[in-house]
Protein backbone atom coordinates (compact mmCIF):
# COMPACT_ATOMS: atom_id res chain seq x y z
CA UNK A 1 0.00 0.00 0.00
CA UNK A 2 1.53 3.47 -0.95
CA UNK A 3 0.06 7.12 0.24
CA UNK A 4 -0.32 9.82 -1.75
CA UNK A 5 -1.19 13.67 -1.61
CA UNK A 6 -3.40 14.04 -4.76
CA UNK A 7 -4.16 17.74 -3.94
CA UNK A 8 -4.95 20.04 -1.02
CA UNK A 9 -7.69 21.97 0.40
CA UNK A 10 -8.96 25.17 0.94
CA UNK A 11 -6.88 25.84 4.31
CA UNK A 12 -4.17 23.56 2.25
CA UNK A 13 -4.76 20.56 3.94
CA UNK A 14 -3.67 17.54 2.12
CA UNK A 15 -5.74 14.99 0.27
CA UNK A 16 -4.39 11.85 0.95
CA UNK A 17 -4.86 8.80 -1.50
CA UNK A 18 -4.21 4.91 -0.62
CA UNK A 19 -3.03 2.63 -3.43
CA UNK A 20 -2.85 -0.83 -3.17
CA UNK A 21 -2.46 -3.22 -6.10
CA UNK A 22 -1.25 -3.40 -9.80
CA UNK A 23 -3.16 -2.87 -12.85
CA UNK A 24 -5.67 -0.71 -14.08
CA UNK A 25 -7.92 1.08 -11.55
CA UNK A 26 -11.67 -1.02 -10.84
CA UNK A 27 -12.60 0.96 -7.85
CA UNK A 28 -12.27 4.66 -6.93
CA UNK A 29 -13.76 4.94 -2.93
CA UNK A 30 -14.36 8.26 -1.82
CA UNK A 31 -15.18 9.37 1.85
CA UNK A 32 -16.49 12.58 3.33
CA UNK A 33 -17.09 14.58 0.79
CA UNK A 34 -19.58 16.49 3.32
CA UNK A 35 -17.61 17.03 6.64
CA UNK A 36 -20.53 16.62 8.74
CA UNK A 37 -20.52 12.84 7.44
CA UNK A 38 -17.65 11.38 8.92
CA UNK A 39 -19.21 7.40 8.44
CA UNK A 40 -17.28 7.64 5.11
CA UNK A 41 -13.68 8.24 7.02
CA UNK A 42 -13.68 5.15 8.99
CA UNK A 43 -15.69 3.04 5.90
CA UNK A 44 -13.09 3.68 3.98
CA UNK A 45 -10.72 2.57 6.27
CA UNK A 46 -11.78 -0.55 7.33
CA UNK A 47 -12.40 -1.29 3.69
CA UNK A 48 -8.35 -0.84 3.26
CA UNK A 49 -7.85 -3.26 6.40
CA UNK A 50 -9.66 -5.78 4.62
CA UNK A 51 -7.78 -5.13 1.56
CA UNK A 52 -4.24 -5.22 3.20
CA UNK A 53 -5.77 -8.38 5.01
CA UNK A 54 -6.89 -10.35 1.75
CA UNK A 55 -4.39 -9.10 -1.11
CA UNK A 56 -6.58 -11.43 -3.30
CA UNK A 57 -9.55 -9.69 -3.11
CA UNK A 58 -7.90 -7.13 -5.77
CA UNK A 59 -7.32 -9.85 -8.54
CA UNK A 60 -5.08 -7.72 -11.44
CA UNK A 61 -6.97 -4.19 -10.75
CA UNK A 62 -5.67 -1.60 -8.66
CA UNK A 63 -7.88 -0.03 -5.65
CA UNK A 64 -7.76 3.69 -4.78
CA UNK A 65 -9.00 5.03 -1.52
CA UNK A 66 -9.75 9.22 -0.66
CA UNK A 67 -11.05 9.23 3.01
CA UNK A 68 -12.01 12.52 3.24
CA UNK A 69 -12.21 14.59 0.27
CA UNK A 70 -13.07 17.32 2.07
CA UNK A 71 -10.73 17.60 5.04
CA UNK A 72 -11.84 21.06 6.24
CA UNK A 73 -15.26 20.63 6.44
CA UNK A 74 -14.48 17.66 8.56
CA UNK A 75 -12.28 20.16 10.84
CA UNK A 76 -14.89 22.17 10.60
CA UNK A 77 -18.20 20.01 11.25
CA UNK A 78 -19.73 21.60 8.37
CA UNK A 79 -21.62 20.24 5.16
CA UNK A 80 -19.38 22.45 3.13
CA UNK A 81 -15.84 23.31 2.96
CA UNK A 82 -13.62 26.56 4.41
CA UNK A 83 -15.12 28.71 1.81
CA UNK A 84 -19.03 27.29 2.10
CA UNK A 85 -19.15 25.09 -0.93
CA UNK A 86 -21.21 22.29 -1.14
CA UNK A 87 -18.33 20.26 -3.00
CA UNK A 88 -21.90 17.86 -4.07
CA UNK A 89 -23.08 21.02 -6.49
CA UNK A 90 -19.41 22.57 -7.61
CA UNK A 91 -18.63 20.16 -10.82
CA UNK A 92 -18.91 21.52 -14.21
CA UNK A 93 -21.89 19.68 -15.46
CA UNK A 94 -24.06 21.08 -18.00
CA UNK A 95 -26.68 21.47 -15.01
CA UNK A 96 -24.51 23.61 -12.89
CA UNK A 97 -26.46 26.45 -11.56
CA UNK A 98 -25.68 29.53 -9.77
CA UNK A 99 -27.18 29.67 -6.09
CA UNK A 100 -27.13 32.09 -3.48
CA UNK A 101 -23.63 32.13 -1.49
CA UNK A 102 -24.48 31.29 2.30
CA UNK A 103 -27.03 28.19 1.52
CA UNK A 104 -27.34 24.62 2.32
CA UNK A 105 -26.42 23.50 -1.27
CA UNK A 106 -24.38 26.80 -2.24
CA UNK A 107 -22.63 25.27 -5.29
CA UNK A 108 -19.58 27.95 -5.47
CA UNK A 109 -18.95 31.31 -7.75
CA UNK A 110 -18.76 28.70 -10.55
CA UNK A 111 -18.06 25.68 -11.53
CA UNK A 112 -15.34 23.93 -10.34
CA UNK A 113 -13.64 26.98 -7.80
CA UNK A 114 -12.88 24.57 -5.33
CA UNK A 115 -9.24 23.14 -5.06
CA UNK A 116 -10.55 20.06 -3.73
CA UNK A 117 -13.36 19.27 -7.17
CA UNK A 118 -10.13 20.56 -8.91
CA UNK A 119 -8.48 17.43 -7.37
CA UNK A 120 -10.76 15.14 -8.18
CA UNK A 121 -11.58 15.70 -11.36
CA UNK A 122 -7.49 15.35 -12.15
CA UNK A 123 -7.74 12.14 -9.83
CA UNK A 124 -10.56 10.64 -12.36
CA UNK A 125 -8.81 11.95 -15.20
CA UNK A 126 -6.16 10.51 -14.39
CA UNK A 127 -6.21 7.34 -13.18
CA UNK A 128 -9.66 6.35 -15.44
CA UNK A 129 -11.24 4.04 -12.64
CA UNK A 130 -13.57 1.38 -13.37
CA UNK A 131 -16.48 2.52 -11.23
CA UNK A 132 -16.58 4.82 -8.25
CA UNK A 133 -18.65 4.57 -4.60
CA UNK A 134 -18.46 7.66 -3.23
CA UNK A 135 -20.17 7.26 0.70
CA UNK A 136 -22.55 9.76 2.04
CA UNK A 137 -25.51 9.92 4.46
CA UNK A 138 -28.46 9.86 5.76
CA UNK A 139 -30.78 8.85 2.86
CA UNK A 140 -29.99 5.18 3.61
CA UNK A 141 -30.62 4.07 -0.10
CA UNK A 142 -28.09 2.80 -3.14
CA UNK A 143 -28.35 6.24 -4.98
CA UNK A 144 -26.73 5.54 -8.53
CA UNK A 145 -25.50 7.44 -11.73
CA UNK A 146 -24.11 6.50 -15.25
CA UNK A 147 -24.37 2.53 -16.82
CA UNK A 148 -24.18 1.72 -12.50
CA UNK A 149 -27.98 -0.44 -11.84
CA UNK A 150 -26.17 -3.88 -12.13
CA UNK A 151 -23.72 -2.89 -9.67
CA UNK A 152 -26.32 -1.38 -7.59
CA UNK A 153 -28.26 -4.48 -7.32
CA UNK A 154 -25.43 -6.46 -6.29
CA UNK A 155 -24.66 -4.32 -3.73
CA UNK A 156 -28.42 -4.13 -2.43
CA UNK A 157 -27.94 -7.50 -2.59
CA UNK A 158 -25.76 -7.53 0.51
CA UNK A 159 -26.99 -4.83 2.37
CA UNK A 160 -30.88 -4.82 1.51
CA UNK A 161 -30.79 -1.19 0.73
CA UNK A 162 -33.41 0.41 -1.88
CA UNK A 163 -32.25 1.62 -5.28
CA UNK A 164 -32.37 5.01 -6.19
CA UNK A 165 -31.65 6.07 -9.80
CA UNK A 166 -33.23 9.39 -8.56
CA UNK A 167 -32.84 10.84 -4.87
CA UNK A 168 -36.02 12.82 -5.37
CA UNK A 169 -34.62 16.30 -5.73
CA UNK A 170 -32.20 18.41 -8.00
CA UNK A 171 -28.66 17.99 -7.64
CA UNK A 172 -26.97 20.58 -10.20
CA UNK A 173 -23.31 20.39 -10.20
CA UNK A 174 -22.80 16.83 -8.46
CA UNK A 175 -20.13 14.31 -8.61
CA UNK A 176 -22.70 11.64 -9.84
CA UNK A 177 -23.84 13.81 -12.54
CA UNK A 178 -20.10 14.71 -13.80
CA UNK A 179 -18.13 10.94 -13.86
CA UNK A 180 -21.74 8.90 -13.94
CA UNK A 181 -23.86 10.71 -16.17
CA UNK A 182 -21.85 12.65 -18.20
CA UNK A 183 -18.35 10.62 -18.60
CA UNK A 184 -20.40 6.99 -18.30
CA UNK A 185 -18.63 6.16 -15.32
CA UNK A 186 -20.39 3.33 -13.10
CA UNK A 187 -20.77 5.71 -10.04
CA UNK A 188 -22.89 4.73 -6.61
CA UNK A 189 -23.54 6.65 -3.89
CA UNK A 190 -23.54 4.91 -0.74
CA UNK A 191 -26.41 6.68 1.06
CA UNK A 192 -25.90 5.47 4.89
CA UNK A 193 -28.64 5.95 7.67
CA UNK A 194 -28.23 7.86 10.47
CA UNK A 195 -25.38 6.44 12.86
CA UNK A 196 -21.66 5.97 13.11
CA UNK A 197 -19.41 4.40 10.98
CA UNK A 198 -18.47 1.68 13.51
CA UNK A 199 -22.23 0.57 14.24
CA UNK A 200 -23.13 0.73 10.05
CA UNK A 201 -20.14 -1.17 9.05
CA UNK A 202 -20.89 -4.56 9.34
CA UNK A 203 -24.19 -4.33 7.42
CA UNK A 204 -22.23 -2.71 4.69
CA UNK A 205 -19.09 -4.47 4.82
CA UNK A 206 -19.81 -7.16 2.33
CA UNK A 207 -21.84 -4.70 -0.04
CA UNK A 208 -18.12 -2.61 -0.77
CA UNK A 209 -16.33 -5.86 -1.11
CA UNK A 210 -18.51 -6.37 -3.39
CA UNK A 211 -17.90 -3.28 -5.02
CA UNK A 212 -14.51 -4.26 -5.31
CA UNK A 213 -14.66 -7.45 -6.74
CA UNK A 214 -17.44 -6.66 -9.16
CA UNK A 215 -17.11 -7.49 -12.50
Amino acid sequence: MTLEVWGTSWQRRPLELHRLGTGPVGLLLLGVMHGDEPAGEYFCHQLLAEVAEQPGLLGSQTLLVCPVVNPDGLALGTRQNARGVDLNRNFPTRDWALGPAGERYYGGPEPASEPETQALMQLVQTEKPGRIVTIHADLHNLNYDGPAQALAEAMAGENGYTLAPDIGYPTPGSFGGYAGRERSIPTITLELPEGDGVALWPANRTALLRALTYR
